[in-house]
């Protein structure tokens, strides 16, 4: 059930993030960079350079967070002895899923010239800018074009390689940076300030085999905004451990039952099992509205009250209810560690079980099965 509502509350997200998204550039923005064409021909760069500064912040749209973000970046080709056709050729920035983008300037051969900006109909994926005559685009055999852009977006920025020698270099104000994508930067640094991060590519990596103009998120790299704490993927985390916890505090009642000689009934062991369940509900409910860390003490805390209360009554002894609560507080407490150490999460619970199990078999070495059977 609580499993359910995680999953119910991730698509609810995932609708508000493509709600956003529409009114602010897009979601998982590609770039590709420069090319011209001419007719039914594509010329790409020989060379494609990619500076950006990205600044981002997050928005709140009701109880869900979201990272935005603006990309100022000089988007540069060079194009090397290129036998340009008579005629006007068709300047193209490729950019794949996002509809925000403007044009600051455009410069060729260091020369600033006129631009407009509207979709290419008859190429996929790509943005005409201008058109221009080989005479505008001619300079001692070598065309350098450079265009000043604005990106806007959500969540990712990804870049895609038009050209053999490809460099791209974005720096940022986002201090939990998360990359991605088919090739990993050659130099980034993080820190408090935010993060630097460059890709050198000297060979052309298209696995897809599509034309390079033809962008996708398959041959695609770059930056994810990481959100560092997201709620619904730590409560997911939290339920796979509930049945053990479940187990655990049922067991820990059962020994207590064997070794006190009590009695206790099935239908308080499901009391019990619902309070347990209802942790995780509470950990949900109230991680939308505060940090996760808070929510955790206080969904923990009132689980772990309300079953020590219920354990002062039918554990019978005031030593047992202490155990019990200190157990309950071990428990929750190697809970939130092992939620905190994802990497080494299984290793860490792999070891606590066969304690937990170790611990079991000696407490209850001596116990005759038989004879507890018959009473």
């Amino acid at each position: 059930m609580v499993s359910s509502l995680v999953d119910e509350r991730k698509q609810r997200q995932s609708e508000v993030y493509a709600e956003m998204s529409s009114s602010w550039g897009g979601e998982n923005t590609v770039l590709g960079g420069l090319f011209l064409s001419f007719a039914n021909e594509t010329v790409m760069p020989d060379r494609s350079v990619i500076d950006g500064n990205i600044t981002a912040e997050v928005r709140q749209k009701g109880i869900f967070k979201i990272p935005f973000y603006t990309a100022n970046l000089i988007i540069k080709g060079s194009f090397n002895n290129t036998p340009w056709r008579e005629g006007k050729q068709t300047l193209n920035l490729s950019i794949f899923n996002n509809n925000s983008v403007e044009i600051k300037y455009v410069r060729i051969n260091g020369a600033e010239v006129p631009f407009t900006l509207k979709s290419n109909n008859s190429i996929p994926n790509a943005l005409t800018i201008g058109n221009y005559t080989a005479d505008r685009l001619k300079t001692n055999g070598k065309t350098e074009i450079t265009v000043s852009a604005a990106v806007k977006g959500i969540d990712k920025l990804m870049f895609q390689q038009l050209s053999g020698k490809t460099d791209i270099a974005v720096k940022s104000n986002w201090t939990d940076p998360a990359f991605t994508g088919s090739i990993l930067p050659s130099a980034r640094t993080v820190d408090h300030t935010g993060f630097n991060a460059k890709w050198e590519l000297t060979t052309m990596l298209n696995k897809s085999g599509k034309s390079h103009h033809l962008l996708s998120e398959e041959d695609s790299f770059g930056v994810s905004l990481f959100m560092p704490v997201n709620v619904y993927s730590l409560t997911d985390r939290s339920i796979k451990y509930a049945i053990l916890f479940i187990g655990f505090t049922f067991l820990a009642f059962f020994l207590f039952e064997i070794f006190g000689q009590l009695r206790i009934h099935p239908f308080q062991y499901l009391l019990v099992g619902f309070a347990l369940t209802i942790f995780y509900l509470l950990l949900l409910s109230f991680s939308e509205f505060m940090s996760f860390a808070l929510s955790y003490l206080i969904a923990s805390s009132a689980t772990i009250g309300l079953i020590t209360m219920y354990s002062a009554k039918i554990l019978q002894a005031k030593k047992r209810t202490f155990t019990m609560a200190g157990m309950l507080v071990i428990l929750y407490s190697f809970l939130y560690i092992l939620l905190q150490l994802d990497q080494y999460s299984l290793i860490l619970g792999s070891t606590a079980l066969f304690i937990v199990l170790a611990s079991v078999m000696y407490l209850t070495r001596n116990v005759n099965w038989y004879e507890l059977q018959e009473r």
